[in-house]
């Protein structure tokens, strides 16, 4: 994906991620890939549910760069989240890599690709360790509200900012 992709608005960006792959290089050399089946848009400092909530701080510092910025920060301390800025620089929004394929959740996602903060800052168009390609197909998703946002305003927690690939069930 070319940087111009990720300088869209990020629930464009959110939705059209389910069905590219992810490809990781790990420290040793292989790469593996995954198909991306879950996302989350956070949309700026008007929503609550997103770190530039309460303005520009350390924390928040990435989500302000340029569309295609990798944010990689911890949740409660404990988790790596893996997150991708969309937009343009000082309009702060990006998207929460949820889920790929047969991996729930966020922080199983940053666990099962060993990743933790190395790749924070980088463009995701040129990091050597993270990429971000078109599937081979289309994947239809569904758009529900976002999940483990409890701090946030019930309007935020209710809008339909994460997105799920949609399987076709195999008889």
């Amino acid at each position: 994906m070319n940087r111009s992709f990720f300088q869209q608005d990020v629930k464009t960006v959110a939705k059209a991620m389910i069905g590219m792959v992810l490809i990781r290089t790990f420290p040793d050399g292989h790469q593996d890939s995954y198909v991306i089946t879950e996302t989350e848009a956070y949309c700026g400092a008007s929503d609550s549910a997103c770190y530039a909530y309460k303005g520009r701080n350390k924390t928040s510092e990435l989500l302000y760069h340029d569309g295609g910025t990798i944010f990689v920060h911890r949740c409660y301390g404990i988790h790596w989240m893996l997150n991708i800025v969309t937009g343009h620089k000082n309009d702060p929004q990006g998207v929460l890599i949820r889920g790929i394929e047969e991996i729930h959740g966020p922080g199983r996602v940053t666990k099962a690709l060993e990743l933790g903060n190395e790749c924070n800052g980088t463009n995701i168009t040129e990091c050597e360790t993270l990429s971000i390609v078109k599937g081979s197909s289309v994947i239809p998703c569904k758009a529900t509200p976002r999940i483990g946002i409890s701090y946030a305003s019930k309007e935020d927690q209710d809008k339909l900012l994460r997105f799920v690939a949609i399987r076709e069930e195999t008889a």
